[in-house]
């Protein structure tokens, strides 16, 4: 059976195409088809916003999800988690991190803000949630996997002042519930990242380790929106090493790093937006 790739952006912060809308958060309908057949895979939910408009637009039936992906516990990666477990008739498998749940903040000039997933688990399990939460990585079908825990415990990343609850006490969030998805193609592994708070050198190292081959693609968030020439370089270089041919910025990337990797790497690096389609 000849495999099949594709990817469709249903939240992002970025649109252009009339009669969709856009948010501060990440979703991706994937469709993928492999050994097991057509599997149809959610990766992230946005915040809920934009999540089921989007999808009617698109076509994107969410009703036929054969799982749900969390990348990590912020809520704009997660807030339309409940939406979608509502519109599910047969439930919904969600793979995650065991600390998806942990309550989360971010420091602002303004005081301290709730960053964390807005729902209980309980509530969603009521609803029909099912939830499949591990450490370690995970096969969510032949073919697509989900990384272990990426991050070291107690260190402190990127993203300042984002704070975790931990024992009672808000601690720098270590983000070790933060997780990455490798697809297997013909062509080589394709990872999709939700923010790359623990660092993409640390999440691409994953996908060679778990898939135990090269890395051809790379779409999602990346976390430069505040970096500088500098940083964006050596994630460039980073990326220049793993030989990686395609790659789709999304979220949390920002314009700089774009244009940074459009010149070095076009066309092979496109800015993704709501509506925005990749195939392999």
């Amino acid at each position: 059976m000849k495999e099949e790739l594709s990817i469709t952006i249903l939240c992002d912060n970025i649109v252009y195409r009339a009669g969709l809308l856009a948010e501060h958060g990440f979703s991706a309908f994937i469709r993928w088809r492999g050994p097991s057949g057509l599997k149809k895979v959610l990766f992230d939910t946005g915040q809920g916003l934009t999540l089921l408009h989007n999808a009617r637009v698109l076509q994107a039936d969410l009703g036929s999800v054969d799982a749900v992906v969390l990348s990590h516990g912020h809520y704009d990666h997660t807030g339309g988690l409940r939406q979608l477990t509502a519109l599910r008739k047969n439930g919904s498998p969600v793979f995650a991190h065991p600390e998806i749940f942990k309550q989360k903040y971010q420091e602002e000039e303004k005081g301290r803000r709730k960053t964390g997933i807005p729902w209980q688990k309980k509530e969603l399990e009521e609803l029909g949630a099912e939830f499949f939460l591990s450490k370690k990585p995970q096969e969510i079908f032949p073919g697509i996997l989900l990384s272990g825990e990426i991050a070291l415990p107690g260190r402190e990343y990127g993203l300042k002042g984002a704070l975790v609850e931990k024992d009672g006490e808000l601690v720098a969030d270590d983000f070790l519930d933060e997780k990455a998805l490798f697809i297997l193609t013909s062509r080589g592994v394709v990872v999709l990242t939700g923010c790359c708070h623990p660092g993409l050198e640390r999440i691409l190292s994953a996908a060679v380790s778990v898939t135990g081959t090269g890395i051809y693609g790379l779409m999602g968030g990346f976390h430069l929106m505040k970096a500088n020439q500098e940083e964006i370089g050596a994630t460039f270089n980073l990326i220049r090493r793993h030989g990686i041919k395609e790659i789709v910025m999304s979220h949390c990337t920002g314009y700089l790093a774009y244009e940074t990797f459009r010149k070095e790497l076009s066309p092979g690096c496109c800015m993704g937006e709501v509506g925005f389609t990749w195939s392999c």
